[in-house]
Parts: C-alpha cells; structure tokens; sequence
C-alpha cells in the first residue's frame, strides 16, 4: 500500500475535492508532490510516518492529499483532520523554484504526517484543545526533520546539540499553534508550550529517538523496520 503510493507519478492521485480550478500552479504542486512522494527511499521520514500510519490501520491513499489554492493561510499546508486530508497550497509551492518546492514539499508533508500519526494514534482533537494542537505541533517541528542542525544553521554552531534543535522545534511550534489560534497572546502561548514542551519533546513516536541528523533519521528508519521482527 505505501509502495503504491510512493511509486504513483500520476497527477490524478492529488485532487482537490473541494474548488482548486486546474491551474498551471495546480499541475505544478501535483506534480511536485508526486515527484517526492516518489522519490521516498531517498527520505526515511515519509518512509517512517507512511509505514506507521498503515500499521496503525490508517493506510495513506492518493485521496488524502489535496492541492488547493490558499492564499489566506500564510504556511505551506495543514493537516485537515475533519476530512483526514493533508492541504498542500499551490499558490506557495508554483511560486518558488523546483528545487525549493521540492524542500518544502519534502518538510510539509513529514510536518504534516506526524499530525495524521497523532490524530489517528490517540485521536487528537484539533479544533477544541489547545494542548493537543501544541502538544503535535512540538512533535511535527521535532520529528519532521525541520529543525535538523542542516537546516537550522543559528543552531549548528552547538555541534550535534539538543539545545539548539530544543530552540528550533520551540519557535517553529510556537509559530504554527499561533497561525492556528491568533487570539492567544503570545504571553499565553509560551506558558502553554512552556508546560508541555518535555512531555511532547519525549513522545518520539513512531521514531525510536530524535533526528538530528538525516543520519538519525536513517537509523531510526532501521530500528522502524527491526521492530516485532523476533515477535511469535
């Protein structure tokens, strides 16, 4: 199931099923996300997060991802939990060269998947609990490969430091949790994160640790597929 989707190059697998008018920006972001849906060996995050979602008997078809045109949202994409869609914005990714559309891509859809995790692991309610919506955001900047040293580089200069990549997953989450909630302060909101920040920082699934590193990601990816191996 995983390898049919990462395998499809077909543009018909990400249609909007509500008003995206096939615009070039449309066929574009299509075709970008089925360019690294297809090139998934090279990512053990989408790899990771689309195994885990299907063992978790949330299997991820071509009918849950959607290219819409949204100019009012300032990031890249969203997680639509009512419908079980993650949102791509072909207005953002046309807009940039393929190389960092392909980035993007690459980053919004692991950011995106580890709320789909969340959502179908233990039901997580988006739109009436603030502390699930923040508790996801710090695992999907942790775990989405974001915030490794490689693309965080005012963080590069502690090494290999929690710290640093601890300040990235803080800002990155604080800046999504408030594109979901501007009525909070953000005086509020840093108590809130502040609150759950170690628990969620913890909660690693389905990674065996934090990705620092694509080099973490990968092992993490090997230690995904030992699991249960040796199970009856």
């Amino acid at each position: 199931m995983v390898e049919d989707i990462m395998s499809s190059t077909d543009t018909r697998g990400a249609q909007s099923h509500r008003e995206s008018r096939e615009s070039r920006a449309y066929t574009e972001t299509c075709e970008i996300l089925n360019e690294t849906l297809s090139s998934k060996r090279e990512s053990p995050f989408l790899r990771i997060l689309l195994h885990a979602m299907e063992s978790q008997g949330c299997a991820v078809l071509p009918k849950h991802f959607v290219v819409e045109d949204c100019k009012s949202f300032d990031g890249y994409g969203g997680f639509d939990a009512a419908n079980n869609e993650i949102v791509l914005c072909e207005n953002k990714f046309a807009s940039m060269s393929r190389k960092r559309a392909l980035k993007e891509m690459h980053s919004t859809l692991a950011h995106e998947l580890v709320h789909a995790f969340d959502h179908c692991r233990g039901n997580v309610d988006f739109y009436n609990n603030p502390k699930h919506v923040m508790c996801s955001e710090i695992r999907a900047a942790a775990l989405s490969g974001q915030c490794m040293l490689a693309n965080n580089f005012p963080s590069a200069v502690f090494g290999k430091s929690r710290r640093g990549h601890q300040r990235c997953v803080k800002s990155q989450a604080l800046r999504s949790f408030k594109s979901l909630h501007p009525e909070w302060s953000m005086e509020k909101s840093v108590i809130l994160i502040d609150e759950l920040f170690t628990k969620c920082y913890k909660d690693t699934e389905p990674f065996d640790r934090i990705p620092l590193s694509m080099n973490d990601a990968r092992l993490a990816f090997k230690a995904y597929q030992s699991r249960n191996r040796y199970d009856p």
